[in-house]
């Protein structure tokens, strides 16, 4: 295939001379998917048990008809909270919302461990970030399998840009078949209280990522983002006006974070290195708009028929997109048709 060839060239340019790796997406490309990694395994109880399953079913958008609730229970969340009677109607309006909103939306608890007073269950959602599209449009057009993992351990890093990732997760993908692409990650704990005769008393919810953002440490703009986007779609009371919710939870974990304003870029690892990339890559773009059109012998109706990225912007914005895997808002637009 045409963009087969395109490809191949692709990795021939930008793979050989070069030799240094960024430290993110070395570590990309040599760690095991995260995401992946078994859950520890803790003794079980019954209580335990119970509370997991029901935290299980409420984040899948669904209460246990079995589960009483106390007249004067809470959910309380970082940043709202929502009373016995709108409890059930919420968690389905937030998982309905996820699952239109956030591309493969997946949640699940990993591990509940009963104490004196309270049931800790800890969980995890995911979904594939809109800044990764592009990329896995790119591996389906090619054929390559893509490898998910998330970059929690990476959060209280300052991410930054490396051309060097590039160059390695294109050459590596050309070259093995396979691509590792992020998948955004966000981890938060349950804690449950119950009467002595099972009635649910109260649900409390802290998020990783919200913690790390109020303690200081949170430095990823990725993974601020990510917590952004899951608490604006899945934690938003129906009685909050969405953009005041949107301020206060920019207020409350994106300020501060290295990167997480809106025109902002990550900050380079190998500055010397841009200008020839984005001349190499535009070569590459124009050759591939070539070989395209020579393929369909000069029909440009047919584009309309193919897949197309997009990208509008300035050559920086376009090369912060290919180095971070994250398109901000304003810098560069990316849409498929």
């Amino acid at each position: 295939m045409v963009w087969a060839a395109v490809l191949q060239l692709a990795a021939i340019a930008l793979a050989p001379g070069f030799r240094r790796f960024g430290r993110v997406g070395n570590a990309q490309m040599v760690a095991e998917p995260a995401i992946n990694a078994p859950a520890p395994t803790l003794a079980p109880t019954p209580l335990a048990d119970a509370a997991a399953q029901h935290v299980s079913s409420w984040l899948s958008g669904q209460t246990l008809a079995s589960q009483t609730l106390a007249s004067d229970f809470k959910f309380r969340g970082d940043m709202a909270s929502v009373d016995a009677a709108a409890y059930p109607s919420e968690a389905a309006r937030w998982h309905a919302d996820a699952l239109e909103l956030l591309g493969d939306f997946r949640a699940e608890v990993t591990r509940s461990s009963q104490t004196t007073d309270s049931v800790n269950v800890r969980w995890r959602a995911s979904w594939i970030n809109d800044s990764a599209r592009p990329l896995r449009r790119l591996a389906q057009l090619a054929g390559w399998r893509v490898v998910e993992f998330d970059y929690i351990a990476e959060s209280q890093r300052q991410k930054t840009f490396s051309w060097a990732g590039v160059r390695k997760l294109l050459a590596t993908a050309v070259r093995t078949g396979e691509i590792a692409l992020p998948r955004a990650t966000i981890e938060g704990v349950a804690r449950l209280r119950f009467a002595d005769d099972g009635t649910l008393l109260s649900h409390d919810e802290r998020l990783d990522f919200v913690a790390d953002a109020d303690s200081r440490v949170l430095r990823n703009r990725l993974c601020a983002t990510d917590a952004a986007a899951f608490l604006d779609v899945c934690r938003r009371p129906s009685a909050d006006d969405p953009d005041e919710w949107a301020a206060r939870t920019r207020e409350r974990v994106l300020v501060g974070v290295p990167g997480a304003g809106t025109l902002d870029i990550d900050p380079a690892e190998d500055p010397d290195e841009e200008r020839l990339a984005a001349f190499v890559l535009l070569c590459v773009a124009a050759a591939g708009v070539v070989a395209t059109m020579v393929a369909l012998n000069g029909d440009t109706s047919s584009f309309a028929q193919m897949p197309e990225l997009y990208l509008e912007g300035s050559d920086a914005d376009i090369l912060d997109f290919l180095g971070s895997g994250a398109c901000e808002p304003g810098s560069v637009e990316c849409k498929f048709r």
